[in-house]
């Protein structure tokens, strides 16, 4: 688990066509300072200003490349699950409010549903504004899994589970022990 204190936005400056610069930004982190941060920044910022002047364009969302950059609400301090004193965990809010637990020692598993594509005109208005609405494919989906994870857990006479609703699927969150990372 990795949540940065230290975040410093930083740009660096391209020349693209015929002298038109253009600022490529950047986001920095460190758990050490500032300083640290700042470094990262720039040097971030300028090999993304070197791609873009190749013309390379990222392909993907890196949401996996780097730490998500939250507030910082709380830091628990305890034992892990490795017998270690240590942070535990740290809530965050993220950038629509909600409080989030960041933990390494509680097992969360999340099961995603494919998204049936809406055709017709004002169906991109329609989920923009009310949400993605489910289909008889995805209750089916989500009824099929729900019940193959309760027949599991009807089995497992040692195992304490929740399972959510999510947008996208379900969240089952093991809650019977503390889980090592690595497991």
């Amino acid at each position: 688990m990795h949540i940065p204190i230290y975040w410093i936005l930083d740009h660096d400056r391209i020349e693209l066509h015929h002298d038109q610069g253009q600022r490529c930004w950047a986001w920095g982190w460190s758990s050490v300072s500032f300083e640290d941060a700042r470094t990262m920044a720039v040097e971030r910022a300028t090999r993304a200003s070197i791609r873009l002047a190749s013309g390379d364009r990222p392909d993907r969302y890196d949401y996996h490349e780097h730490p998500l950059r939250e507030e910082i609400v709380e830091t628990i301090h305890g034992a892990g699950s490795d017998g270690s004193a240590g942070v535990v965990a740290v809530i965050t809010r993220n950038r629509y409010g909600a409080l989030v637990l960041n933990t390494a020692s509680v097992c969360f598993v999340d099961i995603d549903f494919a998204k049936k594509q809406e055709t017709g005109r004002g169906g991109s208005l329609r989920r923009a504004l009310f949400g993605g609405r489910r289909d008889s494919v995805g209750e089916a989906s989500m009824d099929k899994v729900v019940d193959a994870v309760r027949a599991w857990w009807g089995r497992q006479s040692n195992r304490s589970l929740r399972i959510y609703q999510t947008a996208a699927g379900v969240r089952l969150l093991f809650a019977d022990r503390l889980y090592q990372p690595t497991s």
